[in-house]
């Protein structure tokens, strides 16, 4: 069960699986950097303190800045849209392959609060300022490459094509990475023709 509170995750863990709080549990090491991190960004930022997603959430005026985890081997410090943020040292690293704003920073000790004191300060200002419009940002809405199977599919059938285009970008993002997942072309093919109703009725293939 995910912990629900603030404190419970600063104390206890996450709360994902039976071990949360025991002394088998996997994230427990890096309660101590949780807790310098919540002492810090209390200290310096105006952020504000919410739970979401079952993790610590920060804010600003209603906007998520960041969001803070506890993960196995460090804690990762998330930024909603760190894909903006002045990166020079390539120092925000990338949650997946097809992550398209957040990028975070795994800090692995407490050292790491106090070594990065300015850039962190930096981060979250930059964050706050995309936000609130002060500093312009326009994010990649790039879609990824079509699978050719995709457009093999509304060659035969330009109802399909039209459905799809009409589909938000984020619906057509979701569509194509999973498409894309399939190894084989069959599979994708497959996959494909099964959610071709769900396209032209205008839902995510999740939905």
């Amino acid at each position: 069960m995910l912990s629900t509170t603030i404190e419970t995750y600063y104390t206890q863990g996450c709360g994902r699986c039976a071990l949360s709080g025991t002394p088998e549990c996997k994230a427990l090491p890096q309660i101590p950097v949780l807790q310098a991190f919540r002492n810090w960004i209390q200290h310096y930022t105006a952020l504000q303190e919410e739970m979401k997603w079952g993790s610590p959430c920060y804010t600003y005026k209603g906007k998520n800045i960041l969001i803070f985890a506890s993960l196995k081997e460090y804690a990762a410090l998330s930024f909603l849209k760190g894909a903006g943020l002045t990166d020079p040292q390539h120092l925000l690293l990338y949650p997946g392959e097809n992550s398209r704003y957040t990028r975070y920073f795994p800090l692995v000790d407490t050292k790491s609060i106090s070594l990065h004191h300015n850039q962190l300060l930096q981060w979250i200002e930059e964050g706050i300022a995309i936000e609130t419009g002060v500093m312009s940002w326009s994010p990649d809405e790039r879609l990824p490459d079509y699978p050719p199977e995709l457009l093999e599919a509304f060659q035969q059938d330009p109802s399909l094509q039209k459905a799809f285009q009409t589909l938000t970008p984020g619906r057509q993002r979701g569509y194509i990475l999973y498409f894309n997942s399939a190894k084989q072309s069959a599979t994708r093919r497959t996959r494909i023709e099964k959610l071709k109703p769900k396209i032209i009725a205008g839902k995510g293939y999740q939905e």
